[in-house]
């Protein structure tokens, strides 16, 4: 495994890994070799390869299938914003069809029942934890350790066509046990569900190493899902390592109802598609968080408590729906009077006193797109409809904190500063 390096993008070395790959490409049959994997990452290049030669005794194996079981063009396709198609390459090696693409697939992985002594995952495009840290869940331990290319909170900006391993977590059992990839691979699932509701965007892991006696023994690569480090602040900014390692593992207890693992994958999913749609539409982020709130609003208010059954809410109007959605976790209902702002100014000038009722109009008048509406909508200032999904956003966090039963501190976006979760400041 090794770096492209990017003039701009600092990236840790990683040890070059060749061994015995077995290819089926595109079409005709399959050939065995030599395989160097390559990360290429930065600006300039976006994507795993896979340089393949093959073995001079022209044997053939199978080669790990893709996870659906299937090759071709499109298979491992992924696309980041502004920047070129994303793929898994696998390539020919020396010769005359040096470079030349004769495969693909989306993962490419060994033999996940190996044992290993530990395991090491590198996150993409991740910016929480902040700081290096311990955390733990079912039998392992984690330590999370940011690399030379993790992001710089305090930049003016961030990158959304850069492919950054940013941290990398070591993972061994606790008490020096064994470690297999089959075992592991659900628990790391829903830390990176957790890290992805930490960051407000996906976090996800391409790259993946077992180890045996400092040996490689287990290798992973997977083409990962269109991710762009889209948060500069989430309700996990900068909070103590402390309380992130108690959202964590309220989180894994929480995850253990089926019923909740469901709600909360899904909650999480668009919770994320809500905040990269920001970067390219506000409008399509603001149906998603309405969608979002509805969801989390029905199961909290009917399937959870039965404070309202099925019938009646559907009766509510959706202000109504994300008015009482807050009430059930002690959250703020009325738009704050903040000085004059493009949300106050627009508020004033329009009658709308709660955040149920901003959101919704907003929502409502894009449903329903007729001339007045259109017309409305020309007239409403360009931040105003950004501010709503942020507001949007943090509503959806702190119900899902409230859910999972967190009591400590969280970054509050729309103030920029920290407070402890307001169930607990209203005791």
């Amino acid at each position: 495994m090794s770096f492209n390096e990017d003039p701009a993008v600092s990236c840790d070395r990683l040890p070059l890994y060749q061994g015995e790959l077995t290819l089926l490409p595109h079409e005709g049959p399959a050939c065995s070799g030599v395989g160097t994997v390559e990360l290429y990452c930065g600006a300039a290049t976006r994507h795993l390869r896979v340089r393949f030669e093959p073995a001079a005794d022209g044997g053939a194996t199978s080669f790990p299938s893709s996870a659906d079981g299937t090759y071709g063009r499109g298979t491992s396709f992924a696309r980041l914003h502004e920047s070129e198609p994303f793929y898994l390459f696998v390539t020919s090696g020396g010769g005359t069809a040096a470079g030349e693409v004769i495969g693909e697939s989306q993962v490419i992985e060994g033999d996940g029942t190996l044992d290993c002594d530990q395991i090491e995952v590198y996150l993409l495009n991740c910016l929480t934890p902040g700081a290096d840290m311990l955390l733990s869940f079912g039998d392992w331990v984690v330590s999370s350790v940011r690399t030379r290319c993790a992001y710089n909170l305090t930049r003016l900006s961030l990158p959304t066509a850069e492919i950054n391993l940013t941290h990398k977590l070591t993972i061994s059992r606790a008490g020096q046990g064994a470690t297999r990839w089959r075992e592991l691979a659900p628990w790391l699932s829903r830390l990176l569900l957790f890290l992805s509701f930490a960051n407000r965007s996906v976090v996800c892991a391409p790259v993946v190493y077992g180890y045996q006696r400092g040996e490689l023994c287990f290798f992973r690569f997977e083409t990962p899902r269109r991710t762009v480090p889209t948060n500069r602040r989430s309700w996990a900014t900068n909070i103590s390592q402390s309380d992130l390692r108690a959202a964590q593992a309220q989180f894994f207890t929480t995850m253990e109802d089926e019923f909740w693992a469901s709600v909360l994958e899904r909650s999480i999913d668009w919770e994320c598609l809500a905040e990269a749609s920001l970067i390219d539409s506000p409008d399509q982020a603001l149906f998603t968080v309405q969608m979002l709130l509805e969801l989390l609003s029905f199961v909290r208010l009917v399937e959870e408590s039965s404070l309202l059954g099925e019938p009646g809410y559907g009766k509510l109007p959706a202000a109504d729906k994300i008015t009482l959605l807050c009430s059930r976790s002690e959250q703020v209902v009325r738009v704050q009077d903040t000085g004059d702002g493009p949300v106050q100014t627009f508020c004033q000038a329009n009658s709308v006193n709660t955040v149920g009722e901003l959101i919704a109009v907003l929502r409502n008048k894009l449903t329903h797109p007729t001339k007045r509406n259109r017309e409305y909508l020309d007239r409403v200032a360009p931040g105003v409809r950004y501010d709503a999904v942020q507001i949007g956003q943090q509503i959806a966090a702190l119900t899902i904190l409230r859910v999972i039963g967190y009591r400590g501190m969280y970054h509050d976006i729309l103030d920029q500063e920290a407070k402890m979760v307001p169930w607990v400041t209203n005791e």
